[in-house]
């Protein structure tokens, strides 16, 4: 057999198929198992000589379709709470009259001046008092 045009006809099977895990066509049929990511292992696949892979397969490279949201509520919660107390209050007390999860602004603009006249009422019967 010659290693030309002959030989290259007969190679007409393929051995890898896409894997259910990583997406990629390195799932062996006959092994049953992952080039890439090693699937039916649990642990995936990972080797130290070969950092840049590790980079390509790390978190940030894909959708992070839960990871996002979850990193975007925390920084709003961090927000939200590094607002002044009062302000907190305004939108807490907005949110439950409106039944609304982020009450419009108008709302909270009203529920702070109402809180701010309360505030300024108690300092007046203090003053009297």
């Amino acid at each position: 057999m010659t290693k030309g045009t002959y030989s290259k006809g007969k190679r007409n099977h393929k051995s890898h198929s896409l894997c259910p895990r990583c997406g990629r066509k390195a799932f062996h049929k006959k092994k049953k198992s992952c080039a890439a990511c090693g699937y039916p292992n649990p642990k995936t696949r990972k080797y130290n000589w070969c950092t840049k892979a590790s980079r390509r397969k790390k978190t940030g490279t894909g959708r992070m379709r839960y990871l996002r949201r979850a990193l975007k509520r925390r920084s709003n919660r961090r927000r939200f709470e590094a607002l002044p107390a009062l302000l907190r209050k305004a939108i807490l007390t907005a949110a439950q009259v409106t039944e609304k999860r982020m009450p419009p602004r108008r709302d909270i603009h009203k529920q702070y001046k109402k809180l701010k006249i309360k505030i300024a009422e108690r300092r007046q019967k203090r003053e009297k008092f």
